[in-house]
């Protein structure tokens, strides 16, 4: 069932762009009818534009409060998807990384792709980049 929901999210959001870019180009502005109060309502529900960002981390803090411990990015993914809870951008773990990073005043990053709750109190670990080696390669300089 989750598979299914992620991807009719996806189809929403595809169509609410296609939407969007007509209405900016114009294309079928004239022979498209109007949607009614009920419809327009609907799109701004799934539009990524309107909160979607408060919204996912509204959702996630529930989700940590009600754990009561930080949690891994994978288990935070896979609740959400559970709950039925719109994923941002392809709804992969980097777009939640990412929503999370930007909100330091509620989230912290505790850990390798754990995170948890500003409140707690917790201490912030930060990302370690590592040099990748390059390869050997046959007749290459030593």
């Amino acid at each position: 069932m989750a598979p299914l929901e992620v991807r009719l999210t996806e189809a929403r959001e595809r169509l609410d762009l296609i939407t969007r870019l007509m209405s900016l180009t114009g294309t079928n502005h004239e022979t498209a009818a109007a949607p009614t109060s009920d419809q327009e309502e609907e799109r701004k529900s799934r539009s990524p534009r309107s909160g979607a960002k408060s919204a996912i981390e509204d959702h996630v803090a529930s989700l940590l409060e009600a754990e009561g411990a930080p949690l891994h990015i994978t288990d935070i993914r896979n609740t959400l998807i559970e709950r039925g809870v719109p994923l941002p951008g392809r709804g992969d773990e980097a777009n939640i990384i990412v929503r999370l990073r930007r909100a330091t005043d509620r989230f912290v990053r505790t850990g390798r792709g754990t995170y948890g709750s500003v409140s707690w109190g917790l201490e912030e670990v930060s990302p370690t980049r590592t040099r990748r080696r390059s390869k050997n390669r046959k007749g290459g300089s030593k």
